[in-house]
């Protein structure tokens, strides 16, 4: 079985290919060979008897996609006696989630976090449930059937006390933040009731008992494994800090929210309001130290075209950039399988584990020629692939007669046809889609962060490995192992001359599994 000697795997493997559903449908049979050998024994980790196993997925529209693919298989699969019984599936939403769902469906009035720090409460639950009862009510009786799942044989699972019978589906955030300690957490707790609100010891109990034994933690992404702060952010953070905690004389730490809040209000300089309250609160709670700065440094990394001393990227260089691994696995005290089609994040956790000791994880490569069949995709040249130009170009290619282009993959373009790298990112629902792709010029804080990020893992060329990655999730939509061989749809890739050349021109692109030929307009 995979992973069986690692508390943290990482599978590298191309889009398509299956790696999500396939540890999805085993999960009750690595439940089961996680208990026969005694993998936690020693290890600080959550027994698989004592904590949930969680599909944790990048949004939730994707965590439905795979609540309901598997929905479907288990309700089929259920029905042939297997040896194995697999767990039932549940789909759980944060507070917030439930929350505006519900707003949108009644169409009542959203009370987010700041407007409930605003009005004096501590938390969003807090707020909702004060000026808005009948909705909080409805709310957890949501959350309350959420975690209840009815077999065909009319037999009721409570999905928070028999763990071991159920696989929750939910995201990142909610997963990688599973045991901490908030009201909303108490709320998503089948047992809570409102009078716990009242209570400290009381909703802090609620909270504890979530525990999670093992995470299958879809579409890694560098954020992560890293976190990053930009120089500006850090230091008016810790002005910001510095001076709260010196006008309520008491230590950050015990400052509420809201007073945080009513604080940066008053306090805000228009930097500092561009930023926003709470990430400027995070990066404080963050703690930044000097061990964390890493200045960028242009000749190590060079790009971009024009790079007198005022070009956008050589600008940047010597900017302090802020970066620390991130430490939620450990936390959490639960075994972890990311999977991911990308090199990028995967080099980098396979440097993060090489530093650790003992060693917690590795990276399993499920990527290269040998395993997949390559295939072709156009790459043409495209002067107007760029800021200025591209809605011009995103025009002419949803409108040309000659060639039917159902949706455009691009992060400076926008329209109901066009769709980011990033949203694009794990979808399975392109593949019968005739799509093109656009890469431009990454903008200066991507730069900065995909410099420092290749000086503090010792990653050669970060920027191209980035541009691959997202060259092959666009083509990986409808090319490869989503192709239609039957009736294969087509997959443009557009590129400005100036990029390709700093990228080391049209060979770069005839590598791996989807290899590029030059096409002319």
């Amino acid at each position: 079985m995979l992973s069986q000697t690692s508390t943290l795997s990482v599978i590298v493997s191309a889009e398509g290919a299956g790696k999500s559903t396939s540890l999805i449908r085993q999960a009750g049979e690595f439940r089961m060979e996680d208990q026969i050998e005694n993998f936690f024994e020693g290890r600080g980790l959550n027994r698989p008897q004592h904590g949930h196993q969680i599909v944790a997925c990048k949004s939730y529209a994707q965590a439905e996609e795979q609540y309901e693919d598997y929905l479907h298989w288990y309700q089929h699969t259920i029905t042939t006696s297997p040896t194995i019984e697999p767990p039932a599936p549940l789909l759980i939403r944060s507070f917030s989630e439930t929350y505006r769902r519900y707003c949108a469906d009644v169409d009542i009035d959203f009370i987010s976090l700041t407007d409930a720090l605003t009005m004096g409460c501590e938390s969003q639950v807090e707020a909702v449930m004060k000026f808005q009862p009948t909705a909080f009510a409805a709310v957890t009786a949501l959350k309350d059937q959420a975690w209840h799942f009815t077999k065909n044989v009319g037999v009721q699972i409570n999905g928070f006390v028999d763990v071991t019978s159920v696989l929750v589906f939910t995201v990142h955030d909610l997963a990688q933040g599973y045991n901490q300690v908030s009201k909303s957490k108490a709320w998503l707790n089948p047992s809570f009731t409102p009078a716990a609100l009242t209570n400290a010891d009381t909703w802090i109990a609620l909270a504890t008992e979530f525990k999670a034994y093992r995470i299958i933690h879809d579409e890694l992404s560098l954020k992560d494994f890293v976190h990053l702060a930009h120089d500006d952010e850090v230091r008016l953070a810790n002005q910001f800090k510095k001076t709260v905690s010196a006008r309520c004389n008491d230590n950050w730490a015990n400052i509420k929210q809201s007073q945080r809040l009513s604080e940066f209000l008053i306090l805000a300089c228009d930097d500092m309001s561009e930023i926003g309250f709470h990430r400027i609160n995070e990066v404080a709670d963050l703690n930044f130290g000097h061990d964390d700065i890493v200045h960028v440094d242009f000749h190590a990394m060079p790009f971009g075209v024009a790079n007198k001393p005022d070009a956008l990227y050589r600008a940047a260089h010597g900017r302090a950039v802020y970066v620390r691994d991130q430490t939620w696995w450990s936390k959490l005290k639960a075994r972890v399988v990311f999977t991911t089609t990308e090199t990028l994040p995967a080099d980098v956790a396979a440097a993060i584990f090489a530093q650790s000791s003992p060693r917690r994880g590795r990276v399993v490569r499920w990527d290269g020629d040998a395993f997949f069949p390559r295939d072709h995709v156009r790459l043409k040249v495209e002067t107007r692939a760029n800021k200025k130009k591209i809605d011009d170009l995103v025009t002419d290619i949803l409108t040309d007669p000659n060639q039917q282009t159902d949706l455009i993959i691009s992060d400076m373009a926008s329209g109901p046809q066009v769709m980011s790298h990033a949203r694009a990112r794990g979808s399975n629902n392109l593949s019968d889609k005739d799509l093109a792709s656009v890469l431009t010029y990454i903008g200066e804080v991507e730069y900065m962060e995909l410099n420092v990020i290749g000086q503090k893992y010792g990653i050669a060329d970060t920027i191209k490995a980035s541009y691959l990655d997202r060259y092959n999730q666009a083509a990986g939509r409808n090319r490869g192992l989503r192709g239609n061989q039957l009736q294969p749809y087509q997959h443009d890739v557009y590129i400005a001359p100036r990029l390709l050349r700093n990228l080391g021109g049209i060979a770069t692109f005839q590598q791996g599994r989807y290899p590029a030929y030059m096409v002319k307009i």
